[in-house]
């Protein structure tokens, strides 16, 4: 599929009502709660967004993750979306946070980039981030810049990837404040995707499915 049918597709599925936490939970790490009962249980969880661009290369739909340095708290070395926290001195909206995190991370300019849609937000237990996603469209392919204090590397994802079951997998993930879980994971470009990322995906791949 070129990239432009790919996004007209996008566009009205997501008009559609989203798979949510069902499609999420496919790929949660063991023994995750529902989003009802973390919201139940933690108070004032700190709002935040990510930013999930989508762009050609060769007239194929792709996005961009970041791994983030080996030195940044509890989600040290992760594999993400670019995003950050609200901001209430800069940030009009959760929209605004995201588009501003991407461009502070990776040099995407807002300006440049059309939201068609968010999907379903979560939370992050271990940091107590509530996070909404939203979905973005470049129409060309972007030129990266690299904040090196937010970002070490960056992964670019056909997504016709997320269709592949040989990237599925399961391995044991040792968490920020020394948790080890078991999760599933996708492997993308040699990299395990898993957590809070990992259920982002999946429901963006029952969404284009």
């Amino acid at each position: 599929m070129n990239f432009q049918a790919f996004i007209q597709k996008l566009d009205e599925r997501l008009k559609l009502p989203l798979p949510g936490e069902e499609a999420q939970l496919r790929m949660a790490p063991d023994g995750r709660l529902t989003h009802k009962e973390y919201y139940s249980s933690i108070s004032n969880p700190r709002q935040s967004a990510i930013l999930i661009c989508i762009y050609p290369r060769e007239d194929i739909a792709h996005t961009v993750l970041i791994r983030r340095p080996d030195k940044q708290g509890i989600h040290s070395g992760q594999i993400s979306f670019p995003g950050g926290s609200y901001d209430d001195e800069t940030d009009r909206d959760l929209q605004s946070t995201a588009l501003r995190e991407a461009e502070e991370e990776i040099g995407i300019k807002k300006e440049d980039v059309k939201i068609i849609g968010k999907t379903t937000p979560l939370i992050i237990p271990v940091s107590g981030f509530h996070v909404q996603p939203f979905i973005g469209v470049l129409n060309r392919s972007p030129v990266l810049y690299l904040n090196k204090n937010e970002v070490r590397s960056v992964i670019e994802m056909e997504f016709g990837l997320l269709f592949n079951p040989k990237i599925k997998q399961r391995d044991q993930f040792l968490t920020g404040t020394g948790l080890v879980l078991s999760a599933p994971y996708y492997e993308i470009a040699g990299h395990k995707v898993w957590g809070a990322t990992a259920m982002m995906l999946s429901e963006l791949e029952a969404i284009i499915r």
